[in-house]
């Protein structure tokens, strides 16, 4: 990820969440200016992520369910934290917003209709 990257968040963006994460995650000695920049687009792709999570938990059960329920009652500590700025309030908003995605792609993988399949919603 280039560090003059700008990205217009209005939808979830994978790609972008997974590079930010990896950058965030893997790299030592991040600038502040850089853990910053990289930050404010967690903070973004998780305010995207947030509602999507808990409007798509409808179609979880058992431990999907619970794990939904318990990531996204994390995700407003996590928010606060990360105002700090801090390594750890940043990679902790990094393996929050990785936890997001991964219910997010669950949730759209059990509502997307199998090939052939005729209705539409969740599966069994």
């Amino acid at each position: 990820m280039s560090a003059g990257t700008t990205v217009s968040v209005c939808e979830v963006n994978p790609v972008l969440i997974r590079d930010t994460c990896e950058t965030v995650m893997g790299t030592v000695g991040l600038t502040d200016t850089e853990r910053v920049r990289l930050g404010c687009l967690l903070v973004e792709q998780v305010r995207v992520l947030v509602p999507k999570v808990a409007m798509g938990k409808q179609v979880l059960s058992g431990e999907w369910l619970r794990t939904a329920q318990h990531v996204l009652d994390g995700t407003g500590p996590i928010l606060m934290r990360s105002k700090t700025g801090s390594v750890s309030a940043v990679h902790d908003l990094a393996v929050q917003c990785r936890a997001l995605l991964t219910l997010y792609e669950h949730c759209e993988s059990v509502t997307e209709p199998t090939a052939g399949d005729d209705t539409e919603g969740a599966r069994s």
